[in-house]
């Protein structure tokens, strides 16, 4: 149910508040066959982000697409321990290694301001566009660096501090993953 009312929102382009304000409202055509299409998307398994576009992560909507994992609650408890660990040792560069949608740098630049370098290395061409765009979005492009290249490599200084929530999934638990994580991320 929630999930059809995500997909609804994004086809109409207003939030839950809106669509519980204004129940009675009809979808025109064009609206209505989108929003069948999406949900025989979600009904084979899509991850509803990728179909909407964005994911939740730490109070922010961050843009997402295959091209880039969806945020998962445990990164934001990985930039919960990376703040604690910042707010006693004062890093003055940082890195996120795999960034992907960039979220992990974004939290950190905007929790971290008086870091002197915040940096996002990503091997993937189309993740750091992903990641360029939500900085963008968020107005953090100027306080974010973002490296295109494998792990360490592409940076030209050296961090206090390396953050990294790189995909991994051990062999034993890929028959126990949602079919969406499985075939889609």
């Amino acid at each position: 149910m929630v999930d059809a009312r995500l997909l609804l929102g994004h086809v109409l382009g207003v939030g839950h508040a809106a669509l519980a304000a204004h129940g009675e409202r009809e979808l025109s055509p064009a609206q209505a066959s989108r929003y069948r299409a999406l949900l025989a998307e979600a009904a084979r398994g899509h991850p509803i982000p990728y179909l909407i576009g964005t994911a939740p992560f730490l109070g922010h909507d961050v843009e997402v697409n295959p091209a880039v994992l969806i945020p998962r609650p445990e990164t934001e408890e990985l930039v919960g321990a990376a703040l604690a660990w910042a707010q006693e040792h004062a890093p003055g560069r940082v890195v996120d290694v795999g960034t992907g949608s960039g979220c992990i740098a974004l939290a950190l630049a905007d929790a971290l301001p008086a870091t002197t370098v915040i940096g996002a290395t990503e091997r993937s061409a189309a993740a750091l566009a992903v990641a360029r765009s939500n900085a963008r979005r968020r107005g953090l492009a100027d306080r974010i660096a973002l490296y295109e290249g494998n792990l360490l490599e592409p940076l030209p200084w050296a961090p206090d501090l390396i953050v990294a929530n790189l995909p991994y999934i051990a062999d034993d638990e890929w028959t126990g993953l949602p079919d969406a994580v499985k075939w889609y991320e």
